[in-house]
């Protein structure tokens, strides 16, 4: 393509950041997880004229039919064909969960449709990084501390790459994977609630999606009461997590409790715990928020990262928890 300087300048929407030290938001990763229901069906009073003559048809031949009451509450009680929930669905935004996490969300592709934050078209030098409290187990400091040199070291030679008239679709691929995103899911009841199930189970799914698949089933249940009956889950280990987090937040994934899955033989080098420990240590102690800019940090805890954030990016203030 030719140089022309006659030619039309073709401004970005998003704020170029050229020259400018990368700021990083350091977050603790449970805390950073952000759920917020835009738009529910109970808002749709079509929908559930509609859907009262719809989950009729299951009580037809039954002299309950009175007892339908609300076709909303009826399909999530199971009271009616499940097909039904193919037409229930939420618009959700999910924030401050990483690239680990997300593409482990969109993987479900029935019954669900996602847009997730833009990287290749902006500047994502001042992008939050989230640490997993895993880092702050006993006895870690030092692996905390390179974990957060490697990603504000990702972060400067992206920012430089940038500077240098590196393609941001190009320079990307060295950002942290640990660097903060959100996604925009538009998702049905059929979809989401075997998916709370699923990601629910702390046998397969690691910490961090554990609390994600709670704080997306608590935003819905919040915005739509009627639906708490569909979200169920078959993991008879699933209050394991629920335990350790009642003592210190420390999370097993086999812990002595006594029953059978506890005692199934596990051997301390199997795979993923290798040889450090014979249990699973899935979290640990919260990780306090800090703020750096470049290599240099400016300030650490609550009140000292907000108030130095109100100076230079007042809408990262709600994000230090």
């Amino acid at each position: 393509m030719p140089l022309d300087r006659s030619a039309t300048v073709v401004r970005s929407p998003f704020v170029s950041h050229r020259g400018e030290a990368p700021r990083t938001l350091l977050l603790d990763a449970e805390d950073a997880i952000r759920v917020r229901v835009l738009r529910r069906p109970d808002d749709d009073p079509a929908l559930r004229d509609v859907l009262h003559a719809v989950v009729s048809s299951s009580y037809a031949y039954r002299p309950e039919v009175e007892a339908l009451g609300d076709p909303l509450e009826a399909v999530a009680e199971g009271r009616t064909l499940w097909q039904s929930a193919e037409n229930l669905d939420w618009t959700i935004l999910v924030e401050g969960i990483d690239r680990t996490i997300s593409h482990q969300v969109v993987r479900t592709r029935i019954g669900v449709t996602f847009a997730q934050q833009c990287t290749g078209e902006r500047d994502c030098r001042h992008d939050d990084v989230l640490i997993p409290r895993a880092y702050a187990r006993p006895g870690f400091g030092a692996r905390l501390d390179d974990f957060v040199a490697g990603a504000l070291d990702a972060k400067r030679r992206y920012a430089s790459d940038v500077d240098a008239w590196i393609s941001t679709h190009e320079a990307r691929r060295g950002l942290p994977h640990a660097s903060a995103t959100f996604l925009l899911a538009r998702w049905s009841l059929s979809s989401l609630a075997p998916w709370y199930a699923k990601r629910r189970d702390s046998l397969t799914q690691d910490w961090l999606m554990f609390r994600l698949a709670e704080a997306v089933r608590a935003a819905v249940v919040e915005a739509s009461p009627w639906v708490r009956s569909a979200f169920r889950t078959t993991d008879p280990s699933a209050s394991l997590y629920a335990r350790a987090a009642a003592h210190g937040g420390v999370a097993f994934l086999f812990s002595p409790s006594g029953s059978e899955q506890d005692r199934a033989p596990w051997h301390p080098d199997s795979f993923p715990h290798g040889a450090a420990s014979h249990w699973e240590v899935s979290s640990g102690p919260k990780i306090a928020p800090r703020l750096y800019v470049g290599r240099d940090l400016v300030a650490v805890g609550v009140e000292a990262v907000r108030e130095a954030l109100a100076e230079v990016d007042p809408s990262g203030v709600e994000r230090v928890r």
